[in-house]
């Protein structure tokens, strides 16, 4: 082999490898970004639109089956964000559309394959703040004179066993235990 020739094909190597590498970096760039920005489960206020379960057991990935509520968000480019919660403690999981990975079949996804990444948040709900304003007044009842029994075997301790009576007989229950006598008498 003469020295051009050997010059050549050490040209032509270098030459190969250059667009070899190339190739796969445009190859890779092709694919779905690896750096597609999530939301975040806390942000969500509806419910998820691919999958809403308020409780029930829930598979996650890498997690097994756990107990809790469940919500699934489709997102753009075919991602989907799951937020799952038991008891304030969550689970997100970001489902990355791309060329390998998870077979999304299972998941009800599609025929897609997904790389996952599972992160934990808090899912407590806020309890209200309480106001400074004064609670608003309960009305009084207010017995009528035909409540408290006062004479003959009645009680006399005052007593309230019926509020409101309209009729002189509203303190007795026809056909009831009671044989007819006012409440509270055995």
């Amino acid at each position: 082999m003469s020295l051009n020739n050997k010059i050549y094909f050490i040209a032509l190597t270098i030459l190969t490898a250059i667009m070899f590498y190339f190739f796969l970096n445009r190859a890779k760039a092709s694919e779905q970004p690896e750096y597609f920005k999530f939301p975040l489960c806390q942000d969500q206020s509806g419910i998820g639109d691919k999958a809403h379960y308020e409780i029930g057991f829930h598979q996650i990935v890498g997690n097994g089956i756990l107990e809790g509520s469940d919500d699934v968000y489709s997102l753009e480019e075919g991602n989907f964000l799951q937020c799952f919660c038991s008891q304030g403690q969550g689970i997100q999981t970001n489902w990355l559309r791309n060329s390998w990975g998870i077979n999304g079949l299972q998941w009800d996804l599609g025929d897609y394959n997904y790389k996952t990444e599972n992160t934990e948040y808090s899912c407590k709900k806020e309890e209200p703040t309480p106001t400074s304003e004064q609670p608003t007044s309960t009305p009084t009842i207010q017995a009528t004179e035909n409540s408290v029994p006062s004479s003959g075997d009645g009680r006399s301790d005052g007593h309230i066993e019926s509020l409101g009576c309209i009729n002189t007989d509203c303190n007795t229950f026809p056909n009831s235990p009671y044989d007819g006598k006012p409440v509270g008498w055995k």
